[in-house]
């Protein structure tokens, strides 16, 4: 029950959205997603219960899409995943900001992830598709009219599964993340991950909501406590 956030803050935006912002501070933020998703996102959950079991089914080159990939981690986690469990999976990544697309491009890539600046609608107009497309903390920066237009673009995109993983809206996970930021902020320094973080939050979609945007063909599923999954499956 949602007694403070009872409603999305749609309009508010996050620090790391603004093109204007410290470019240094925001590639610290990137940089500190991997440590912040590994202890908040569960893909690796998601990885083994979703992911896995659909890349067992048939021994081939699977492809997957990462929509919004920023600081690309949970993509370079997942392309490692797959190595270990020598399935063949073949990853594009993609963001709509080039900050992010310059951050990744930087780093090391041993699996041959191709980071592309680009959108859904690029990809689409390219007559592109992928067995599999994921996203991680890409529905709460959305609001009600282009959240069902991107699920409508990665429908199109998805020759199997789709799968959305993101923030569900709480007002314990408010004032939980709150008091943690007290206590271990100083171990990520020059970042917006604090501020970034609990407004996240308050853009967060409740389950219900998402019900009700997302069609039929769509399940919403919770992933432990405040994650929510919405997946697309053929």
């Amino acid at each position: 029950m949602l007694y403070i956030l009872k409603e999305r803050a749609s309009q508010l935006q996050e620090l790391a959205d603004d093109p204007d912002c410290d470019e240094k501070t925001l590639y610290n933020t990137y940089a500190h997603f991997k440590i912040l998703n590994r202890l908040v996102s569960h893909w690796r959950s998601v990885y083994v219960f979703y992911i896995r079991p659909l890349l067992r089914k048939e021994k081939k080159t699977w492809t997957l899409l990462d929509i919004g990939c920023g600081g690309g981690d949970i993509t370079l986690a997942l392309a490692e995943w797959a190595k270990k469990d020598n399935l063949a999976l073949q990853i594009t990544a993609i963001d709509t900001d080039i900050r992010a697309i310059n951050f990744v491009n930087n780093l090391s890539n041993p699996h041959q992830i191709k980071f592309q600046h680009a959108s859904t609608k690029d990809l689409i107009a390219q007559n592109k598709s992928f067995d599999l497309v994921i996203s991680n903390h890409l529905i709460h920066h959305l609001n009600s009219s282009e959240l069902k237009e991107i699920l409508t673009e990665a429908e199109s995109l998805a020759q199997k599964m789709v799968i959305f993983n993101d923030i569900e809206r709480s007002d314990f996970l408010y004032f939980s993340f709150a008091l943690l930021a007290l206590f271990i902020k100083p171990f990520f320094p020059n970042s917006f991950i604090w501020v970034d973080g609990l407004r996240s939050i308050k853009r967060g979609y409740s389950q219900q909501e998402l019900r009700a945007i997302a069609s039929n063909k769509w399940q919403v599923k919770r992933l432990f406590l405040f994650r929510i999954l919405l997946i697309y499956s053929q």
